[in-house]
């Protein structure tokens, strides 16, 4: 599991970066 954490914190900051970009003018909840 160890080896798959970076590759989740990217993902996961990748996702927030679009959460921040979208959910701004298009608020998801």
């Amino acid at each position: 599991m160890a080896r798959f954490a970076p590759i989740i914190l990217a993902l996961f900051a990748a996702f927030m970066v679009l959460f921040m970009m979208y959910g701004v003018g298009n608020p998801i909840f």
